[in-house]
């Protein structure tokens, strides 16, 4: 049986804590009265890596120390709190994050690590007696920048997490793949030529009984054209199965299809002609649902998130329940040095799809 979700820890959060769980968009209660078998609740996040890296890509002399300093204010351990909470609250089966980065330096080899996001997040949530653990762990962008008095190393890491705290037979994963795509970006920076590694990871996932694929993915956000090509791959890929799919992540695709939008690339559209649909469509219940983008120091007031490039998409006949947008609201702000702060540049998504 499903464990009782009594929201224990909140208590000692104060009101705050408690207006979180009340305004969440995922109606608790209807999954409450699913059948534990049939039904998934999942959630993607781009947790967003702490600094805009565009100056170290496109200046020929690039601040490094300014960008440190900007990772620093970002405050990731406070920020990965915050959204330790919210996976507490919503008690998902399945986690999927994006720029989960570890940010090592500086010293003289920029070995030590200062911030780890996917230690803080599961540190918190053991912390609040939740059990998840990662599935699979695929590194991205990695780069090592000379930083006064020695080095600072990044690394770019997407992540699939489940609950660890269920039986096999409720919940269990098999076939676990992840790879970089083949087609991906190549720019000359101050450091020298960069190529940008974007990934998938997928695994076959039974719910008692019942099989599909899950997916999860980050797709280029600087070319158009090797964002679709990555949407390509994706399609004849990992996505390529007689299994019913979930797909969760960062598509960089603006699915508002407005023309002067940013990031009103073909991908959506190519995504949902090769059979996908976009659960929002059919529970947002005329919600805007945008999703990204924060200023990048994340202090700006009011929201300004305007694109909707986050997506839950699925086939083979697995239907959505319910789907919101979360770390949208003020409330969801945590207190920082630099002051409030959203809990990243994007919004995440917590779903709950109906397997067939």
């Amino acid at each position: 049986m499903e464990r009782p979700r009594t929201l224990k820890w909140t208590r000692c959060r104060g009101m705050l804590a408690a207006l979180t769980a009340l305004v969440s968009l995922v109606s608790i209660a209807v999954r409450a009265e699913a059948a534990p078998a049939q039904f998934l609740t999942l959630m993607t996040h781009n947790v967003y890596f702490g600094a805009d890296l565009s100056p170290v890509l496109d200046s020929p002399n690039p601040d490094l120390p300014l960008l440190w300093e900007e990772v620093k204010a970002s405050d990731i351990p406070a920020r990965a709190t915050r959204i330790a909470d919210k996976i507490a609250i919503e008690e998902p089966e399945i986690v999927a994050l994006q720029e989960a980065a570890q940010w090592s330096g500086p010293g003289p080899n920029g070995s030590t690590i200062h911030y780890d996001f996917l230690l803080s997040i599961l540190s918190e949530l053991a912390l609040r007696g939740e059990h998840y653990a990662p599935v699979k762990v695929i590194d991205d962008l990695d780069i090592t920048a000379p930083v006064a008095p020695g080095y600072v190393h990044f690394v770019d890491r997407d992540i699939l997490l489940a609950r660890t705290d269920l039986p096999p037979a409720r919940l269990s994963f098999s076939n676990v793949q992840a790879a970089s795509y083949s087609n991906l970006l190549s720019v000359s920076t101050a450091l020298g030529p960069i190529t940008i590694p974007r990934s998938w990871i997928s695994a076959d996932v039974s719910m008692g009984g019942k099989k599909f694929r899950f997916i999860t993915t980050h797709l280029e956000s600087l070319s158009s054209a090797i964002q679709e090509a990555q949407a390509g791959e994706l399609i004849a890929g990992p996505a390529d199965t007689s299994l019913p799919v979930v797909m969760a992540g960062d598509f960089n695709s603006n699915a508002n299809g407005l023309p002067n939008l940013p990031d009103n690339t073909s991908t959506y559209e190519n995504l949902l002609g090769a059979g996908f649909s976009d659960i929002w469509t059919a529970v947002g219940h005329n919600r805007i649902g945008n999703t990204c983008c924060q200023e990048a120091d994340l202090t700006n007031f009011p929201s300004e998130l305007s694109e909707r490039i986050d997506l839950v998409l699925t086939n083979g006949g697995i239907k959505g329940v319910a789907e919101g947008v979360i770390d949208n609201h003020f409330w969801d702000r945590v207190a920082s040095p630099a002051g409030p702060l959203w809990p990243s540049d994007h919004g995440g998504l917590v779903a709950v799809v109906k397997i067939p």
